[in-house]
């Protein structure tokens, strides 16, 4: 009949849809007992069966009575709103038992392969579950939505997932990826969960279509998925690759996710992301300030008392959620009346009612606890189940308290000891294993065959104890197992610390061989991370630091920066077991590489670093460390004290010469002359000794170095005015040292990176290309933000406030640094983010506000700024003061013609050519002939501007100097226009504004 409710049965979650509810489908729950009956009754669908064939199929070896079939018969009616009187589903044939006459549809093929079941009675969730299925409408209409779902261990985070998804099977067909988060690996294998989830979407339905997306869209991607993606193509794809940096990886990640949910509804469930990498952190801040259109919602679980003090995701979870790029979950302990339900005994019983407020003063409300405390109470025969599900006490309430375990973790170890001995060495061997384990893998710290592992496997997952099915594993060769996980964290953590050191040791030495023996040499790298903590914790420390030094370089290599530092700093639990032939080595090279990270980051732990990495290498003999070491010291130096700065070349000049490499003499030497010029000025001297460096390293170091030399050399030729072929060089110098990241041990490319995403876009704005300056910075700083690298974005937005500057950008500017600024000028710099900052910034941000406010005639507030940048510059010199001092001076001058103090122009003119003319910067150059010029004809002398102008026109000569060459020409017309010289007026007008468009296109 038309007007019948309709239903459907879920197989998969052994529960009832009811399909004709306005809105959305409702969602019945039956006890487990009586889903079976109903299922018996659908696969003899119009067959009489008797009570005796169902009490024998469905309570098998059990004794009980008829009448328990006509109590589930009764429950499956009224779920079905069917009466016996006028059967529609459930037909009683008199003396003969029951047969099912209705039409239920079938969703047990629904694709979500996370539905689980057996759950234990899941109650106090509707607020949390409406949150998520709000989210999930608001993709499905094409909005991006990031959820983090948020609770400590036990709360049921991830049975509200698995809850969530089941009550979409039936309304919707949304297409699911999971990644998990495993202890001990964060900083390990950077976006490890994103490729895990992106791995199982590969085998689902779906692997297709994602795997030619991944090649087509994601080639960085690709390459880290050795078992879904040949090796055929992988090789193919390497030369797409010229820069796989983590900028390439996070764009190309999203674009990958995008083009995927454009078409269909996607779900990433990511769990404990508290243990998460930087890296996959840093993605989900990348992707979700996208505001893409994708049909993409992605659930993210983390424990908030997990997250170490140095992790970012507190302020990660925090920022997204206040700028509502994201937003949070958090699930609370369970109520009393939920306990209550729980149980599922008669809430208006008393026994019942102090059942209920027992079990929450226990548990705290937590359903984990709960579940531990009720399975080990009806073990020890104190409650009972009903068949109908809920539990009822067998004694009374106030005895039961001095028979509970006093901890979780007490009553996980009974729960254990009381298994057969063949599935406590499953667990135990799994518990090492990791959250998540393969029987393949797992039965290697065993005595077990694989099959009878596996077979224990499945029975622990059958009797939902401590385990469940999770999906598949692909290996290489492409074969695919069963994997398994802990049904939660806490019971594989509770099993591992039972067991003794010496064991553990024994049983991760096995484990690491198993997946040496399942993985080839040349398909090691995904598991690299997992190899180095098993290896470590079995002490065989080279072992563990060959795979180390895989991981670390795969962090490094990736950009994950964050994650490269969480490593390093398990580096000493490693080095700690290493030979005494080996440990001083391994010990200074870790040091070398957290030093050249924080070099590269601006963090003020580079001096403590570097000082500690100098020591080692004085104890060592090692010269070439030591003078590399120094060199970083000179240009952490730099930043903040130019004597210092300058002593330390000294001392690395006296050094170089113990060095025994001539090509490693070279470029130490090279680096102190470049260096020298930074902190010190121009010196014409220093830049020939440095071109006859670089052209020794060309003909006679390797090609690395040379890159490396280059990249560094490169910043002078800015300072040459050699902007197209610098630009040209740091581009093609960068790309090799990136290229070569994927076969060795590069610590130098963060500040390869540093320097090219600076030079670059200077470069482009000094060419007068204000459009690819601009994206060149917008695309570094969007990258380091998405890092969680905040210092060097907020250097980089500095430098573009330039681009701001020239484009006539004033309030773009003043948005960047006034805050900066104002803070430096009135020296209250209590923003610790401003404080962190590197004095040069500091004091570019003066000398940008200022010019900025001179061209809205704000007199003052300029003066106030170019006081405290000149008092700043005279108090303590610092790296590149000689050159930001131009700009300000450049200021001054411009300030006091637009206050008519021509005297004090003057001065500040000749101060500005002075300046200039020692260096060979010919914009600034042309600029500061320029502003003598101007100021002679604010004298009235506009044939001594012209002459001024011809320097000016002379010095540019031969050079791309678009930026000072309109205001040259505008000048000249102003000169020529006071001499009453119309024509000449009238050229000198048009080359400006030919050379202004130019700059416009």
């Amino acid at each position: 009949m038309a007007d019948l409710p309709s239903f459907r049965i879920d197989l998969s979650n052994e529960c009832l849809w009811r399909t004709d509810v306005p809105g959305e489908n409702e969602r019945l729950d039956l006890p487990p007992k009586t889903f079976q009956l109903l299922r018996y009754l659908l696969a003899n669908k119009g067959r009489a069966i008797g009570s005796d064939e169902l009490l024998d199929a469905l309570w098998q070896g059990v004794h009980v009575q008829p009448e328990v079939v006509k109590t589930h018969i009764l429950a499956i009616r009224n779920a079905l709103h069917d009466r016996s009187e006028k059967p529609r589903f459930i037909e009683t044939v008199r003396g003969r038992g029951y047969r099912f006459i209705g039409s239920i549809g079938d969703v047990s093929a629904f694709p979500l392969e996370a539905s689980q079941s057996g759950d234990p009675l899941f109650v106090g969730r509707d607020t949390p579950l409406e949150a998520l299925m709000s989210r999930f409408r608001q993709a499905q209409s094409g909005s991006l939505q990031l959820v983090f779902l948020s609770g400590e261990p036990g709360l049921g985070k991830s049975t509200v997932v698995r809850k969530f998804l089941a009550q979409l099977s039936v309304s919707s067909s949304p297409v699911v990826g999971f990644g998990q988060c495993v202890e001990g690996l964060a900083g390990t294998e950077p976006y490890y969960p994103i490729l895990e989830a992106l791995a199982g979407l590969c085998t689902g339905a779906l692997g297709t279509t994602v795997l030619r997306s991944l090649i087509t869209l994601a080639p960085s991607w690709a390459v880290q998925m050795p078992a879904h993606v040949s090796h055929e193509q992988r090789l193919a794809l390497q030369p797409l690759l010229a820069v796989s940096g983590r900028e390439r990886m996070l764009r190309e990640g999203c674009e990958l996710l995008e083009r995927l949910a454009s078409q269909r509804t996607i779900i990433l469930v990511l769990e404990n992301i508290h243990w998460s990498d930087y890296a996959t952190l840093d993605f989900l801040s990348a992707i979700s300030r996208r505001r893409s259109s994708a049909r993409l919602l992605i659930i993210a679980t983390y424990r908030p008392e997990d997250v170490d003090g140095r992790h970012p995701l507190r302020g990660l979870v925090h920022d997204l959620v206040l700028n509502r790029y994201g937003s949070e979950i958090a699930l609370q302990p369970l109520t009393e009346s939920a306990v209550a339900a729980f149980i599922g005994d008669d809430p208006h019983a008393n026994a019942s009612k102090a059942f209920a407020h027992l079990l929450r003063e226990w548990s705290g409300g937590n359903p984990l606890f709960m579940q531990a405390t009720l399975d080990h109470l009806a073990e020890r025969g104190l409650v009972a189940r009903r068949p109908d599900g809920s539990w009822h006490l067998q004694t009374p309430a106030e005895s039961i308290k001095r028979e509970t375990p006093p901890t979780l973790g007490r009553l996980i170890e009974t729960r254990f000891e009381w298994l057969p001995e063949t599935e406590r060495q499953i667990l135990e061997a799994a518990s090492v294993t990791g959250l998540q384990f393969c029987a393949s893998v797992a039965v290697a710290a065993t005595d077990l065959d694989f099959y009878a592992f596996e077979d224990a496997c499945e029975s622990l997952c059958r009797r939902m104890l401590f385990i469940q099915h999770d999906g598949l594993r692909l290996l290489p060769g492409g074969r695919q197992l069963r994997q398994y996980r802990f049904r939660h964290d806490i019971y594989r953590q509770v099993l591992y610390d039972l067991l003794g050191p010496a064991r553990l040791s024994r049983l991760h030495a096995a484990i690491g061989s198993r997946l040496e023996a399942v993985y080839p040499p040349d398909e090691r790298d995904p598991v690299a991370g997992e190899l180095a903590g098993h290896f470590a914790r079995a002490a065989e420390w080279q072992k563990a630091l060959t795979y180390f030094r895989i991981a670390l370089r795969i962090a490094i290599r990736r950009f994950a920066y964050s994650d490269a530092l969480a490593m390093l700093d398990r580096a000493d639990d490693l080095t700690a077991g290493l030979p005494a032939e080996i440990k001083a080595a391994t010990e200074i090279e870790f040091l070398d590489r957290r030093a050249a990270i924080y070099v590269a980051t601006h963090d003020r732990r580079a001096a403590e670093a570097h000082a500690a990495l100098l020591r080692r290498a004085t104890e060592l003999g090692d010269v070439d460390m030591q003078a590399r070491c120094l060199l970083r010291q000179a240009q952490v130096a730099s930043w903040r004290d130019k004597a210092l700065c300058l002593r330390l070349l000294k001392d690395i000049e006296a050094l170089s010469a113990r060095q025994q490499s001539p090509t490693v003499r070279a470029l130490t030497r090279l680096n102190v002359l470049i260096r020298r010029i930074w902190i010190d000025g121009w010196n014409g001297e220093d830049v020939r000794l440095c071109e006859e460096t670089v052209a020794f390293l060309r003909a006679e170091g390797e090609s690395l170095t040379t890159a490396r030399a280059m990249i560094d050399f490169g910043m002078i030729g800015v300072f040459a005015s050699r902007y197209r072929e610098v630009c040209q060089s740091l581009r093609v110098d960068y790309q090799y040292i990136i290229d070569h990241a994927n076969y060795r041990d590069e610590p130098d490319i963060p500040r390869a990176l540093w320097m090219h995403d600076i030079g670059v876009p200077v470069c482009l704005l000094f060419l007068g290309d204000f459009a690819g300056s601009l994206a060149a910075f917008d695309e570094a700083v969007a990258r380091y933000e998405a890092n969680g690298n905040h210092s060097e974005s907020r250097g980089l937005k500095v430098y573009r406030a330039l681009v701001y500057l020239f484009t006539g950008k004033v309030d773009a500017v003043f948005d960047t640094c006034r805050v900066i600024a104002d803070a430096v000028r009135e020296q209250q710099v209590a923003d610790p983010a401003i404080a962190d900052m590197l004095p040069i910034e500091r004091r570019l941000s003066l000398v940008l506000c200022a010019l900025a406010e001179i061209a809205v005639g704000h007199h003052a507030a300029a003066r106030g700024y170019l006081t405290a940048a000149e008092d700043e510059m005279n108090r303590q010199a610092v790296l590149l003061d000689w050159y930001w001092r131009l700009a300000m001076e450049f200021g001054w001058v411009n300030l006091s013609l637009a206050e008519g103090n021509v005297v004090a122009a003057q001065e500040h003119a000749e101060e500005l050519v002075g300046l200039a003319e020692q260096t060979d910067e010919r914009t600034w150059r042309a600029l500061a002939w320029d502003a003598l010029a101007r100021v002679a004809i604010a004298r009235g002398a506009p044939a001594e501007s012209l002459r001024h102008v011809a320097s000016a026109l002379d010095v540019s000569k031969g050079f791309e100097t678009p930026l000072a060459t309109w205001q040259v020409h505008e000048t000249a017309a102003a000169a020529y226009a006071a001499l009453d010289d119309a024509e000449n007026a009238a050229k000198s007008t048009e080359l400006s504004a030919s050379a202004r468009l130019a700059l416009v296109e």
